[in-house]
């Protein structure tokens, strides 16, 4: 026989065996109705998304969002697992950076579907699944929550169908990042689990315990924000009034314990979350995409949307679509049933409570049947406030910038996050706040059950055998309610789902896959453009994930400027401008459509591109692919965009011009260029929608581009820097060893003080600065030997100005003047004549050359203008001085001053006109006042010539009304060669403005700003 002790060492592996299986047992018996809950949501998704459900591997719902969103998804992984470094560098919109940043990133999805692409390769297969899964989770983990407050599985299960299936989700079946919602219900469960944590003892022992539930919430916040850019953002809000309803109601500050766990699991979920935000901040700091508070009127819902119901619908469809307008955006209709149980979880109880408080004047209290059970329990009542809080607070920020109730305009909430919150500027559709309006009314739906089905019916307190067993009338009655319920919801949920061919998606054109051969390699532009620029064929950008290169086309909820002139240069292709935009971009591959859907081309207007193209040898056929109607030529190689700059040292800046006489798309495309390869980009004209900065203060700016014809002294660049030149373009190169500092006073704001001299200015010297009136404005380099100050100054007519005290005849206009020797630590006081106003535009502390002697050099041609603009009861009045010298000293010729009014954000050309209006200047040598009096509402404008009217032609276009616009004015002179031709002189931007609905909603003058306009120089 064996001891007793050893016996006691045997047993133990087998009763953690036994121990480990019935733990299991347990946890399967504990959760067999949640799982039964799941299977539930399974098998309703795929009955209710049929017959789409049928055919995830090979279909999606629609060609145009979904299909952006399996490009998204399908650059991701393959980004991950070939180059996980160049994630956010998408190989649309080249050449472009950070495109995939143009869009949700859907980097949860992504890593989500990850292991179904590296298995099938089958991008639509894993996008279908997730599209099915979204609606599965969000219905059960909306049943968890509720379950979790009330008890109530029935509860939850109904709040679950409205979650995962009203007009919203339906309206959003082609955005899988918009179809994500099912995290936003797990945060809240799991927060709420960590606000009811039990915390007993010491700090050091309360910190200790739910660490499972604060990392379960921080993984779930991770997960909705790297599923949806507008989840995350809208979320945060939410998240801090449910913890601030909580906290209120408890009358309790948060437990120290709770307040160091939720800052742990934020700021790893922060460290998680922010590499994917910074290419977002890039595109909006390099480009200014942002949204305008027009865009956000546009998308913001009003309380007709509440009411409308995706035209799909097969209930609701034929009656409430109209209420939605027009977009699965505005179908917010959650059903009828989620309103009638929001209605009593709302009202009921207090219904039920006045009545039994009327009743305990007949009956003794607590002697009704069932008066307890329907009584709220403390954490009832708060959970119902909450919800309410969350769900108005949630209706007022869909309302978006302004609530229009019944002729009021009341200034909406979403205006405050919109002003103040970081990040805030980039989203646009206000309306999809609504989703957490329609989850409040999910939860408090969701608890209107569990709150009928404590009602104590007396009467139905029979028992009914059923076979062998006997079950209470009661639960019959209960089961037959919720199953009533349920049943109603799944009608209201039907809808006729459509979906795409399954044979296109599997079998695309042979093109793309002969493109995939890695000696093909090259960037890719398909042509011709399609008829809606704005909206090109998502299937397009789905088929380059067959060959991956670099693409020029694309579509993103953010469109670069640059694609509109592409589209337009494609349409004219091979014409001369095309030629050197392509070649200079190096498209390699040019990939015609002669018979598609997308870009309809007759057969006659084919014949025609085919005998231009036979005639331009820089093009030569390819392949052709005749089953798919499909060519593809080779271009010649030129890739001039980047020669133009090769040889910059890196990080080099690069001043660009401030108004572009011509070949805008160029100069676009080239700045792209400059900024994909780390240059800085300055100046006071835009480069994608965002306008430029002045450079650094004081750090002379390495090189700058402007149009061949541009004078670019005003920028402190001389015809000697020139270093390249083509294509209606010039690259100056700055000779870095003259030039110490710099101060460009025309762009610099933080300059301006400096630039007005009304008396006197004092500059100080020193090896590596100036200093204005004492005062540090930065610093260069140290100057190599002895050292000049060179200013540029204008005048608004001729004046004696005073420097050093020797008196000098400044001429009006601009003018340059070079310094004798000045060492450092000497001074350089400038006077104005009194009474008179002179400016200073550029001042720079150069190496003394002898090959350029000093004093005052005038600027032949150049016009000055100084605007200032006031907003006065709806109406912008735009004050200027304008000095229009002779044109030529043989010809005074004349001026044409304009005020162009374009639709705003823009790229390289406007995307609309509302009106132009100008007024002529003769090209005298004196200084003229003109005004403009606009009324955007009435579209009227007058003007004023020397206090006297002026007649404006204006010329008002269709585009004019609603909308986002800019207000820019532009000088013109006459060309004595030409007296058809008037090129361009200069231009600058006024203020802005918004309409809505015929009235201004926002507005923002631009800062007054004086100009030095130097006249085009002779190309040869």
């Amino acid at each position: 026989m064996y001891p007793a002790n050893a016996m006691l060492k045997e047993n133990p592996s087998v009763k953690r065996r036994q121990n480990l299986s019935q733990t299991s047992l347990n946890y399967l018996i504990k959760w067999r109705y949640d799982l039964l809950a799941l299977l539930f949501f399974g098998i309703i998704s795929f009955i209710l998304l049929w017959p789409l459900s049928g055919h995830l591997a090979v279909s999606t719902n629609n060609e145009g969002d979904a299909l952006e969103q399996v490009w998204v998804m399908g650059w991701g992984s393959h980004a991950l697992t070939t180059d996980p470094a160049n994630l956010f560098n998408g190989n649309i919109f080249y050449p472009y950076t950070n495109t995939l940043a143009y869009a949700d990133h859907l980097l949860a999805q992504t890593l989500q579907a990850l292991p179904v692409y590296l298995l099938t390769g089958n991008l639509i297969l894993g996008y279908g699944l997730l599209t099915l899964l979204s609606f599965v989770l969000s219905g059960w983990a909306t049943y968890l929550l509720v379950k979790d407050i009330s008890g109530s599985r029935a509860g939850g299960v109904f709040a679950g169908m409205v979650f995962a299936f009203a007009s919203y989700k339906i309206g959003h079946l082609s955005q899988l990042n918009l179809l994500s919602t099912q995290w936003i219900p797990f945060c809240f469960l799991f927060l709420r689990r960590m606000l009811l944590q039990s915390r007993e003892g010491t700090f050091r022992q309360a910190i200790k315990q739910g660490w499972g539930t604060a990392l379960a919430f921080g993984l779930f916040f991770v997960l909705n924000s790297l599923s949806s850019f507008y989840y995350f953002f809208y979320l945060v809000p939410a998240l801090a009034l449910y913890l601030l309803v909580f906290f209120v109601y408890e009358r309790r500050w948060p437990r120290p314990a709770f307040i160091v766990q939720l800052l742990g699991v934020g700021l790893l979920a922060g460290l998680l979350i922010l590499p994917t935000l910074l290419p977002y901040a890039a595109v909006v700091a390099d480009q200014g995409a942002e949204r305008t508070p027009r865009d956000v009127e546009q998308f913001s819902a009003n309380y007709r949307f509440y009411l409308g119901a995706t035209p799909n619908n097969l209930l609701w469809g034929n009656s409430l679509s109209r209420l939605a307008g027009t977009g699965g955006e505005r179908a917010l209709f959650p059903g009828a049933l989620a309103y009638l149980l929001g209605a009593i979880g709302l009202l009921g109880p207090l219904v039920v409570g006045a009545f039994l408080k009327i009743r305990r004047g007949k009956v003794a209290a607590g002697n009704s049947p069932g008066e307890h059970s329907l009584r709220l329990t403390h954490t009832e009542k708060r959970e119902r406030w909450a919800w309410v809080v969350i769900g108005l607070f949630a209706l007022v920020m869909s309302m978006g910038w302004t609530l229009h109730l019944r002729g009021w305009d009341v200034p909406g909430l979403y205006r405050l996050f919109y002003n103040y919150f970081p990040g805030w500027v980039a989203l646009r559709a206000a309306v999809r706040y609504s989703v957490f309006v329609l989850f409040a009314l999910a939860v408090i739906s969701g608890l209107a059950v569990a709150w009928l089905g404590r009602v104590d019916w007396a009467g139905l307190r029979r028992q009914i055998k059923l076979g062998q067993r006997t079950w209470p009338l009661r639960r019959i009655v209960g089961l037959g309610l919720v199953t009533l319920l349920l049943a109603g919801a799944f009608l209201e949920y039907r809808n006729d789902i459509t979906y795409t061919n399954p044979a296109v998606l599997p079998n695309p054109p042979e093109v793309y896959r002969w493109l995939a051969d890695p000696a093909n390699a090259g960037p890719v532009l398909e042509l011709p453009a399609p008829p809606d620029t704005a909206n090109p064929p998502s299937i397009r950008s789905y088929y380059s994930t067959f060959h991956w290169q670099p693409y020029v086309n694309g579509i993103a909820a953010y469109i670069p400027p640059v694609q509109q002139d592409i589209a337009a240069l494609t349409n004219e292709f091979p014409s001369e401008r095309s030629l050197a935009a392509f070649q200079g971009m190096g498209v390699r591959w040019l990939v015609y459509h002669l018979q598609d859907e997308n870009t309809p081309l007759a057969p006659a207007e084919w014949q025609k591109i085919e005998a231009r193209l036979g005639k331009t040898p820089q093009v030569k056929l390819a392949k052709d692919f005749p089953k798919d109607k499909v060519r593809l030529y080779e271009l010649a190689a030129d890739p001039w965009m980047t020669k133009v700059y090769a040889g910059l040292p890196a990080g080099a800046g690069v001043i660009v011009s401030d108004y572009r006489r011509n070949q805008p798309t160029l100069v676009e495309l080239v700045q792209t260029f400059l900024r994909r390869d780390g240059h800085s980009l300055y100046g006071a004209d835009r480069a994608g929608y965002r306008f430029l900065t002045a450079p650094p203060s004081g750090h002379p700016v390495s090189a700058g581009l402007f149009a061949a014809d541009e004078d670019p002294s005003g920028y402190g660049f001389s015809q000697a820097d020139l270093s390249w030149s083509g294509h209606g373009l010039k690259f100056y190169r700055r000779q870095e060893k003259q030039f110490a500092a710099a101060y460009d006073l025309d762009r610099d704001p933080q300059l301006e003080r400096y630039k007005v001299v009304k008396g006197s200015l004092e500059l100080s010297i020193e090896k590596d600065r100036l200093k204005f009136n004492g005062n540090d404005a930065g610093s260069g380099k140290n100057l190599e030997g002895p050292g000049r100050v060179n200013l540029l100054l204008s005048s608004f007519g001729p004046q004696v100005i005073k420097l050093n005290g020797q008196s000098i005849d400044l001429p009006g206009g601009t003018s340059q003047w070079r310094s004798p020797a000045l060492a450092a630590g000497t001074k350089l006081k400038i006077e104005a004549t009194p009474g008179q106003t002179l400016y200073l535009n550029r001042a720079e502390l150069v190496s003394l050359e002898a090959s350029q002697p000093g004093g005052m050099t005038p600027l032949p041609g150049a016009s000055l203008l100084a605007a200032r603009t006031i907003q006065e009861n709806g109406r912008f009045k735009s004050n200027f001085q304008a000095w229009t010298p002779p044109v030529t000293t043989q010809d005074p010729g004349s001026y044409v001053m304009t005020l162009d009014i374009y639709r705003r954000p823009w790229g390289t050309h406007p995307g609309g006109h509302f009106g132009t209006f100008s007024i002529a200047l003769a090209g005298l040598a004196q200084t003229r006042q003109v005004e403009f009096d606009f009324d955007p509402i009435t579209r009227k404008m007058t003007a004023r010539l020397d206090g006297a009217g002026a007649d404006v032609g204006a010329e008002v276009f269709k585009a004019a009304g609603d909308g986002d616009w800019a207000a820019f004015i532009t000088l013109r002179s006459s060309n004595p060669a030409n007296s058809q031709d008037y090129p361009l002189v200069g231009q600058t931007r006024l203020f802005e403005f918004s309409l809505d609905a015929g009235q201004l909603t926002s507005t923002k003058l631009l800062p007054d700003r004086e100009m030095a306009l130097l006249p085009p120089i002779p190309v040869k």
